[in-house]
Formats: structure tokens, sequence, C-alpha cells
């Protein structure tokens, strides 16, 4: 591990004329996020415990910043002591190497990076906002840190989900080169915080709702069908309210594209991204979907900060005609935990969240196939004040139709497996009638399960089939 001095009084000029033009950019310019869209409490002055380690781990950030600088060999572990407000703090950075080959890979300039981090400077109060756990749209046990401009979200995590983000990094750096137009999570850093004998692990990466314009609404989607409603709690956040799958279904109708090549480009881009997610085991994760209004005639640019924005047909002034989107809680894995959770519950609660990673995969990327298309002369249907609406619409009943077809198949081929298990223990003792009539119900699961896929092959299900 390195150690770090304090900067040099012309490190520190230049460090503040880079904050000036950070802030100067917040403000004005293309990467300033619009005000709707900012989430969290801003922390200075709250005294809460989330302050101190937001100010220490951009006091730490800001240190770390001045080591190695434009050396490339500097590539592993950093560390750095210093004292912050009369205590001795620790901040550590993983793989600093691979995490900024990573950034380089998504475009993000390292100055600018450090002077985000590293907040209004080393003795000012922290700029950050703060997500508490009470206050999350999800079950997560988390709290996120937004940067000042709240273009980078920063979020506690498990040593298990550290460790395991560190082994995904080198294969994760291999895919963001081979696929430019990527939507997985853009990580930035893994820190962790020592501070008074508490100790947290960070991970930064870029916030998907980093958006120049005006997000309307915000969506949690995965597939799945059971359990898939926004909650009162969540619902009364308003117009930053996260809404999931069954709230979208009851809009009427998928999101347009405006351009056909957004389309194949986007839908290419889910398909990798969720094929590599199954390659290493992972599960649970979202499409996280923000529809926003850019004003008809408007030349500002997109921010760069989000993972992906795509321009949608509006049907009026205050539709939605952007979209902004990105995969996201990918840290998880298929543990003999969750093993048991699909074995246990998949009978019970169906289209249950929780499947095997291929399956999970599958669902999700035929989910964005079928909430996406492209350009066309007929109106849309899809409706945004619709997704409060009690029962559902003809375009949500297609494809928790087609998800109950998925889950027969795999009950009648689970139930056929068990009945062949039963015939073989039956011919093993000698029972020749019981042996008989296991093989016909057999016979029958499979019946069963070839008549649901022959279904599922059908025109009106050929853009929902798993």
């Amino acid at each position: 591990m390195a150690s770090v001095s304090s900067p040099t009084s012309p490190a520190r000029k230049s460090w503040s004329k880079l904050h000036a033009a950070v802030h100067t950019a917040n403000v004005w310019g293309r990467r300033r996020v619009h005000s709707s869209n900012k989430v969290g409490r801003l922390l200075r002055g709250l005294g809460v415990e989330a302050e101190l380690l937001a100010s220490c781990l951009q006091h730490g950030a800001s240190r770390l910043s001045h080591e190695g600088r434009g050396d490339p060999g500097t590539g592993g572990d950093r560390v750095v002591t210093f004292e912050h407000e009369g205590v001795m703090c620790k901040t550590e950075e993983y793989a600093a190497g691979l995490f900024r080959d990573l950034r380089a890979a998504f475009k993000i300039d390292e100055s600018e990076y450090h002077a985000v981090l590293g907040g209004p400077g080393v003795g000012k109060p922290t700029d950050m906002s703060l997500i508490g756990v009470a206050e999350a749209s999800g079950k997560s046990q988390s709290w996120q840190l937004f940067s000042g401009g709240q273009r980078y979200c920063l979020k506690t995590c498990s040593h298990d989900e550290a460790n395991l983000l560190l082994e995904l990094l080198p294969s994760m750096l291999d895919h963001a080169k081979q696929y430019c137009d990527t939507i997985i999570p853009r990580f930035y850093g893994l820190y962790r915080i020592c501070r008074q004998g508490r100790e947290v692990c960070f991970f930064i990466s870029a916030n998907v709702f980093a958006a120049h314009f005006p997000i309307s609404a915000r969506f949690d989607l995965k597939g799945s069908t059971y359990n898939r409603s926004v909650s009162k709690k969540e619902q009364s956040k308003g117009l930053s309210a996260t809404f999931k799958d069954l709230d979208f279904l009851r809009c009427g109708g998928p999101l347009r594209l405006q351009d056909q090549d957004d389309l194949r480009a986007l839908l290419e881009a889910v398909d990798a991204d969720c094929r590599w997610l199954a390659r290493h085991g992972l599960l649970d994760y979202s499409l996280l979907v923000g529809l926003g209004v850019r004003p008809l005639g408007s030349l500002a640019p997109v921010s760069r900060h989000v993972v992906r924005a795509v321009q949608l047909e509006g049907g009026g002034d205050d539709s939605p005609n952007i979209m902004y989107i990105g995969l996201v809680d990918i840290l998880t894995r298929y543990t003999m935990k969750k093993k048991l959770e699909n074995l246990l519950m998949e009978w019970s609660c169906p289209d249950m969240s929780c499947q095997p990673p291929e399956i999970y995969s599958a669902r999700l990327i035929s989910f964005a196939s079928y909430m996406l298309e492209g350009p066309s002369p007929l109106p849309s249907n899809f409706v945004l004040g619709r997704c409060l609406a009690t029962g559902s619409s003809g375009f949500g009943h297609i494809w928790v139709a087609e998800r109950s077809k998925h889950r027969g198949i795999r009950r009648w081929s689970a139930l056929a497996v068990l009945v062949a298990l039963g015939a073989v223990f039956a011919a093993w003792r000698r029972q020749l009638a019981f042996t008989l009539l296991a093989l016909l119900a057999v016979l029958v699961a499979l019946l069963r399960s070839r008549r649901l896929q022959q279904q599922q092959t059908s025109p009106l299900a050929d853009k929902a089939r798993v």
C-alpha cells in the first residue's frame, strides 16, 4: 500500500480551478442535471453518520487523486491515512488500475472524475445527497449517496458484493470494450472507509437518471409479473416514485422509438448484456427506465453522463419523447439460498422474480423486445397516465398470458421428471401396474408441455415469447 503526502500549493491551486470548472458545468453546462431529477436529502448540516462518512470519502479521494497522477503503472490497491475532524481515518481504493481502464472505456475523463468525487475540497462541508434505507424504492438494506452534481451514485455494499465486483472486473472491462453500446452498470470505483472502528464499502457508478431534461416517470423492470406493482409508500413520492412491471403493462402499449436503428442497437445491447450476466451466474438485476420530456425543437445535447438515452415518438408537448435506460443491481449470484428459494416458492408464487440465471436473462430479453417497438404511422397506445389504473390492459394481458404458458411448460416438464423417477422406482420393485400407470402419466405430462410450447409459437405470442 502506498501512502500519500499532502498536495503542494500549486497542486491545490490547480485543484481549485478544476473544482470551479466542474461546478460551472453542473450549474450551466450540458452536464447539468435537471432540478426535478435530483433525489435525496442534501447532507450538508444534517449531522448524521452518512455525512461524516461522505466527507471522509471526499477528503480521502482528493488526496488519493494526487498519488501517481499521470503514471500508468499505478494499478493496485491504494490507501491513504489522514486526520479528519480530529479523528484518524483511512480511505482505500481497490483495483485502481482496472477501474481507471474501465472509466476510459466509458469515456470518463480522469481529472473530471476525481474533481467530482473530491467534492468542494478539503476542509469544506460535503455536497453529497443521501437516500437512506427507509427512503429507497427496493428491498436492499444499502443506502446511497449522490455526488454534488448528481452525476455519480455511491452505494454501500457488503464484502461479498465487493469481492464479486472485483472478480467480475476483468471480464466487465473486456465486455465494455467489445460492446460500446453496453448498458451494464458503469462502475467507476470501489472504496473502503475506516473511521473510528466503522468500516463501509462503497462502489461508485453512473447515475442512470443524471438527465439534462426532466423525467416524468421511472420504471424498474424485470419482466416478472408476481408482486411487481408500486407500493403506496413509493407512489407517494410523486415524480421521483419508481414504478414496476405491472404498472408499465397497464399503460396500454409498448414504447415507440423514433428510429429503427436505435431500436435494433438497444435490443442487441440488452441481449448481449443479459447473456454476459447469465454466463456469470447473476440475477435480480433490473432495467431502469426513465421517460423524459425534451422541449420540441430543442437543440440542447443529451447529458453524456447517463448510461443510454434514446429518442421516442412523442404524442404531444407533455408526452414523454426521450427514454433513459440502463441495467442496475447486478451483484447477486445464484447461490444455494437462491436455488432453495426458487425450488420452494416456484409452485406457490407464479412468475416470481427469482429464477435460474439463464431463465432470468431470457425473460428480461423477451420483455425488452415486448416493451419497445420501432416507428409507425399509427398512433401509439402507450398512455403514461394509465400506469396507476386498476385492472390490466390488453397489452398487459398478452404478456401475463405468455408468462403463464411458460410457467405451465416448466411445471409439466418437472412433473414428467418426477413421475418418471417414480416409474423407475416401481420397476425396480417389480410393480408392473404402477410402472405402466406412471409411464402413462409421463406421456400425458410431456404432451401437455409440448402443446403449451406450440401455443407459444403463435403469431400473437411471437413478440413476447421466452
